[in-house]
């Protein structure tokens, strides 16, 4: 119990500040033989705060602002108290900015990094270098992120424990844990951007570890539904279908196919970059992808009306394709169809058929074989037929006569 003899100290406001604009002091409260009391936590020659009081309490972070004394809980372990303190003096510096007044950083200290400003400017960045739709998938995030945080005027305010709140928020209203790690993911690249650019001291996502998720095999097109697809699909839409279906292309490279891209005579089809249309593949990469004879028969028989091979009614580029498929599944009365589910069963085909995985990796543009080998175990089929093909030499069994050891002959006798 503290001694009831210990003198109060009397905190003015000329303690509170130390020699920069700024200064947020520690108090520990406990209980006392008088009842509550606040001492002051001593600091070393060089500033830094020595944690050995022995009474157990709280802390609070004690400053002064428009000439009044406040006080705030801190927390009670030495590393979240000193981290509310480090936000504290942000805000108030912050406050202070917004007024027009200069405010000089102290010594080792971090410049307030407002947050609406900051998330703009980001999104600005994201917009320039990448592509439309990691764009809009970015914005959709950040826009989330600063909404939830509307009450705070500082990315500097923001700690590991805040963005692990806010994870677990979004999971209440994000179905997949793969969305939930994406967009923690995209949060992290942000707060490094800041941490590389805009002077924060520290990413408060850095060390935050992604949900586990349940890997499942891609879904795939059984030879029956593509039967009733393209049955229930006209010539471009047929010619669409089977495009998908032999190139494995992706939905924005379909959409980008022009027909300076298909080469007939060589009989490949090419993804390529198309910088007019802020197009470039997803891994940055063009490649090559040799057409079957089938393929080459049905773009043979499209109209070449426009620069793209497969163009609105008024001649210009699809900007998606799934609202076709759609339509064709909902008339041939397919249930879960879509344009990725068609490069899956390419790939799955491929592996099926026997082409090693390096020539699928080239074919799919995947730059990370791991990628690829998601398609190597969606087939049950091919899978017996795998176990199918061990062999051991397995000898016939004893029988149950010969298994018994004849009796010695001096015991026959």
């Amino acid at each position: 119990m503290v001694s009831t003899n210990l003198k109060k100290v009397d905190t003015t406001r000329r303690d509170l500040y130390t020699g920069f604009m700024f200064s947020v002091n520690l108090v520990l409260r406990v209980r006392s033989d008088n009842g509550w009391v606040r001492i002051p936590v001593r600091k070393t020659p060089q500033g830094k705060f020595i944690w050995d009081n022995p009474e157990h309490g709280v802390y609070y972070l004690e400053w002064y602002e428009d000439g009044k004394r406040k006080r705030q809980a801190a927390g009670l372990r030495p590393a979240e108290i000193l981290d509310a303190r480090r936000r504290k003096i942000l805000e108030l510096k912050g406050r202070a900015i917004d007024k027009g007044r200069t405010v000089q950083p102290g010594v080792s200290e971090d410049s307030p990094v407002p947050l609406a400003a900051t998330v703009d400017t980001y999104l600005n960045h994201i917009k320039i270098n990448q592509k439309l739709n990691t764009y809009r998938r970015y914005r959709s995030v950040l826009d989330n992120f600063r909404q939830y945080f509307a009450s705070k005027k500082y990315l500097n305010e923001i700690s590991r424990g805040d963005i692990l709140e806010y994870r677990d928020f979004r999971a209440t209203l994000v179905g997949s844990p793969v969305t939930l790690n994406s967009e923690i993911t995209m949060i992290r690249a942000f707060f490094y951007w800041c941490v590389h650019y805009k002077g924060l001291r520290e990413n408060p996502a850095a060390k935050i570890k992604p949900r586990k998720v349940v890997e499942r095999p891609p879904e795939v097109y059984s030879d029956k539904e593509i039967a009733k697809l393209l049955g229930a699909a006209d010539a471009v839409e047929q010619a669409m279908l089977l495009t998908l279906l032999y190139t494995g292309l992706r939905e924005q490279e379909l959409c980008h196919l022009a027909w300076g891209d298909v080469d007939f005579k060589k009989k490949v089809l090419r993804v390529t970059a198309k910088p007019e249309e802020k197009f470039t593949p997803k891994t940055w990469e063009e490649r090559d992808i040799e057409m079957s004879n089938r393929l080459v028969q049905a773009l043979n028989l499209l109209a070449r009306r426009a620069p793209w091979v497969f163009p609105t009614v008024g001649g210009k580029r699809h900007a998606h394709v799934y609202k076709i498929i759609a339509r064709v599944a909902e008339n041939a009365e397919i249930q879960g169809a879509h344009p990725h589910k068609f490069r899956a069963t390419f790939l799955t085909r491929l592996l099926q058929s026997g082409c090693d995985i390096a020539n699928v990796q080239a074919l799919a543009g995947h730059r990370n074989i791991k990628t690829t080998q998601r398609y190597l175990g969606v087939s049950t089929a091919l899978r017996r037929e795998a176990v199918n093909r061990l062999s051991f030499p397995v000898p016939a069994p004893k029988s149950e006569n010969a298994s018994k050891e004849a009796p010695p002959a001096s015991k026959l006798s």
